[in-house]
């Protein structure tokens, strides 16, 4: 299928409900066509807009990727802490690819292969998706992912970082990894304390400084151009926020963008901007952000969206909303980069993020923070009813279980023979 004449009403119907979506359309005019419009369903957005707000170039920009069934990429990161150096993971994991090991057996995942890159090491996983098919069946379908791991400036900190489509490859790999602790602890080794980048292990004042330093760094030579739009998450014990609801302060921060883009602009920072100044005395924070930034050493423009995730998935993601190509005076067309290049992209503000939350967390003491149980419920494996069981046997602490007799556990209601085999190992 190829765009022989200008697309019509119903073509431009497709793009907005297939492609982009009502806010992702509302947020291109907006931030395109200088057009502010609401609308409260999807199908309200596309008879609004038509054809006639967008022009032969953007309307094939848009074709192009719907054609090519164009799925948004991610990136996302994590860290772990550990004694072993590169070269022993990388062997581990090679003998495991070698030995066929299956690190999880639901999902079947296994190491399909190891191989060296500049900075540490690759490894391509395969897994079994499952899916609900037709008659509440479940349907089956073989996929892979892969991982780099690569040593970070802190000691025995090592950085994992994923690129994915879907979000069944986030959980392979958090699948792979709880099996290649169980594969090391079967071998006689430590297990890998695994820590994930939050804004929540931030102070408030930190999360949004963090935040201004994203904007202010301009790393690649990507300068910061335009902050298009800002999420904001209550953060904890917040108080009532100019007596309005989220959605009214959402509504704020749209009206506040332009001045919170010059404050960064101008060097003051986001801290100087009186809005930003009231959401951190009232328990706000950001959250996420569609971002531009103009590349000073070749005419190229991106949108970077970036959001930190909250539990279960506590990480964060980065994708390219759109690239442009700059043109005469600053102006802008879109355009579509190489695969290649979008990665690099990404890499660069991934690697960017890394670096600033290691700037303001000591990674090694956090990691080995979040991953020390303090209650008995922090225990993997021991929910609330084997909790009240451990206190009522004399067990109150944690320590009090990882050092306890293995017998002596066994009593325990609820406790057999490989749980209290796992506590106190």
């Amino acid at each position: 299928m190829t765009m022989e004449e200008y697309p019509s009403d119903t073509d431009f119907r497709v793009f907005v409900e297939e492609k982009f979506g009502r806010d992702r359309t509302q947020d291109f005019l907006r931030s395109n066509k200088n057009f502010l419009v609401h609308a409260n369903s999807t199908q309200d957005i596309a008879n609004i807009t038509r054809r006639i707000l967008f022009g032969y170039e953007e309307a094939e920009h848009l074709k192009r990727g719907l054609l090519e069934q164009e799925q948004e990429e991610k990136a996302t990161a994590f860290t772990f802490k550990t004694d072993d150096s590169m070269e022993s993971l990388e062997s581990e994991l090679s003998r495991a690819s070698s030995n066929e090991n299956v690190f999880n057996d639901n999902k079947n995942i296994k190491v399909s292969d190891v191989s060296q890159t500049e900075g540490g090491f690759e490894v391509d996983i395969e897994y079994v998706y499952w899916r609900q098919a037709r008659r509440n069946l479940m349907d089956s379908q073989d996929k892979k992912t892969s991982i780099s791991v690569e040593q970070t400036g802190e000691e025995d900190v090592v950085k994992v970082t994923q690129d994915y489509r879907k979000y069944d490859e986030l959980g392979a790999v958090q699948d792979f990894f709880e099996g290649w602790n169980r594969y090391r602890m079967e071998n006689g080794n430590d297990p890998l304390d695994k820590g994930k980048i939050v804004l929540e292990r931030l102070r408030i004042e930190d999360r949004v400084d963090f935040f201004d330093d994203i904007l202010s760094e301009n790393p690649g030579n990507w300068r910061f151009d335009q902050a298009i739009k800002l999420g904001l998450r209550q953060g904890d014990a917040p108080e009532e926020m100019f007596e309005e609801t989220d959605s009214d302060v959402e509504e704020r921060l749209d009206e506040e963008l332009r001045g919170i883009t010059d404050a960064v602009l101008t060097g003051e920072g986001l801290r100087g901007n009186e809005f930003v100044q009231q959401c951190i005395s009232n328990g706000y924070y950001f959250k996420s952000g569609k971002l531009r930034f103009v590349n000073t050493d070749v005419a190229e423009q991106v949108e970077i969206a970036i959001e930190f995730k909250q539990e279960p998935r506590s990480s964060f993601d980065i994708s390219i909303e759109q690239e442009y190509e700059t043109v005469d005076e600053g102006e802008r067309e879109p355009t579509t980069f190489e695969d290649s290049r979008r990665k690099e992209i990404r890499d660069t503000f991934r690697n960017l993020i890394i670096e600033l939350y290691g700037q303001k967390v000591d990674l090694p003491d956090l990691i080995e923070q979040r991953n020390t149980p303090q209650e008995l419920t922090d225990i993997s494996g021991i929910g609330e009813t084997v909790a009240e069981n451990l206190r009522g046997a004399g067990y109150e602490s944690v320590e009090d279980v990882f050092n306890a007799d293995k017998d002596e556990l066994m009593k325990v209601d609820r406790i057999g023979d490989s749980k209290a085999e796992s506590l106190t190992q």
